[in-house]
């Protein structure tokens, strides 16, 4: 596996950053903001992480979700408009999945599933 240039992974995570509460953010957009093809920002994304350019997506926006559970008096709902899910039950069905529990779970739990 070839190593991306660190400038590439951080664009891309500056540019994911700038975006994660547009729930309409694409992958085109996110091609576009990144000037480089959709084939090769796919190509690069799986080379270094192993992820789909949507999963990385995702998984960055899990991620801030979170952060937010772990840091802040947001309700599921808010958190899940914040991190870019289009409706709280689509949240909690992909935290559930990547994280073995629901939001609600994991906050009452302080963060273990």
């Amino acid at each position: 596996m070839v190593a991306l240039p660190p400038r590439f992974l951080e664009k891309l995570d500056t540019i994911i950053d700038e975006n994660l509460s547009n729930e309409d953010f694409s992958i085109e957009a996110l091609c576009s903001q990144m000037n480089v093809s959709y084939h090769s920002v796919y190509r690069k994304i799986k080379e270094q992480t192993g992820l789909t350019p949507s999963r990385y997506v995702c998984a960055k926006r899990l991620q801030r979700a979170i952060y937010l559970l772990d840091n802040s008096e947001f309700s599921i709902q808010q958190i899940a408009y914040k991190v870019g899910f289009s409706t709280q039950a689509y949240f909690t069905r992909c935290f559930a999945n990547e994280m073995g529990c629901p939001p609600t779970q994991y906050r009452k739990e302080i963060g273990v599933c």
